[in-house]
């Protein structure tokens, strides 16, 4: 799972990579995305109408993201 960038703005890291590993079948494939968007319901659903199944949907609270870019900033 190294080709996970670590330094994603706390968005994803080392532990998220485990949980998406977990339980993998065989010869099957990650695809880890996440989109603040509302445009990205319709690229979900394009990706489940192409065959794709959805293992995990999660909504990341806006507190979150925006103590995640506070911390950043002053970080900086």
């Amino acid at each position: 799972m190294g080709f996970i960038e670590t330094e994603t703005l706390g968005l994803f890291d080392e532990e998220d990579a485990e949980i998406f590993y977990e339980g993998m079948v065989s010869g099957s494939g990650i695809f880890a995305l996440a989109i603040e968007h509302v445009w990205a319901i319709d690229l979900a659903n394009a990706i489940v109408d192409a065959g794709a199944q959805v293992a995990l949907n999660y909504r990341v609270p806006v507190t979150v993201v925006d103590e995640t870019f506070a911390s950043l900033e002053a970080s900086k």
